[in-house]
């Protein structure tokens, strides 16, 4: 089956209750078409030039390009809340599925009988289903990564002169280790804002790195 937002949103409300018991708070939940992933829990956090977080928003994402078995549709679902509830809580972790995710994973599998695991293959025709979709929507992205560890990446308008201006501007920023501007595909992108603002929203290294697979370095010549 295929992913509709009423049917997540239901499962979502269920496994709460079942799983999580009750504590994971209503999100926005969408549907992505993204080629690579089949799901993600988005954490948006603006964090000011020096590393001030002034906000903090989830929402879930599932992918419905795939019909896929009924349950796997919702390990996939209970994988991501399992994400949820651990950025909700502000439980430390070692990576995105690091120690803590596993054993959350471990202990719902055994508890109810379920197959989450930490990222679900599909199968060569599946694999192919979502090749055939061809997202060319593109987009300039900043991906910076500070010296405190932390990783981040900001949306910019497909204007060359806001993106000179803000890779200047970031270059300048006494706690910026590294910058990139990279053009992607990706639709992990899409639901972000596009602005020159020099602020950028805060992730982990494995959720950059993987939203930023076959993104390509950004020609500023071709930009209007």
């Amino acid at each position: 089956m295929k992913a509709t937002i009423q049917y997540v949103q239901e499962r979502f409300r269920q496994f709460n209750e079942l799983m999580f018991g009750g504590e994971l708070p209503e999100v926005p939940i969408g549907l992505t078409h993204s080629k690579r992933m089949l799901g993600y829990c988005s954490c948006r956090k603006e964090s000011s030039l020096f590393g001030l977080r002034t906000n903090r928003t989830f929402s879930l994402k599932i992918n419905n390009l795939v019909d896929l078995p009924e349950s796997c549709l919702e390990d996939i679902i209970i994988h991501e809340m399992i994400h949820l509830y651990i950025g909700v809580k502000r439980l430390d972790d070692l990576s995105a599925h690091g120690p803590l995710f596993r054993k959350m994973m471990t202990d719902l599998n055994s508890r109810f009988d379920r197959h989450i695991s930490v990222s679900i293959r599909l199968d060569s025709e599946k694999r192919d289903q979502l090749a055939r979709k061809d997202h060319k929507r593109q987009t300039i992205v900043a991906a910076v990564e500070f010296t405190d560890g932390r990783y981040g990446f900001k949306v910019l308008p497909k204007v060359r002169k806001t993106v000179m201006q803000f890779a200047k501007g970031m270059k300048q920023v006494p706690n910026v280790k590294s910058l990139r501007i990279v053009v992607t595909s990706n639709p992990f992108f899409y639901d972000y804002p596009r602005s020159g603002r020099l602020a950028v929203h805060i992730v982990n290294e494995e959720t950059l790195n993987t939203a930023l697979e076959g993104s390509a370095p950004c020609v500023l010549g071709a930009l209007n």
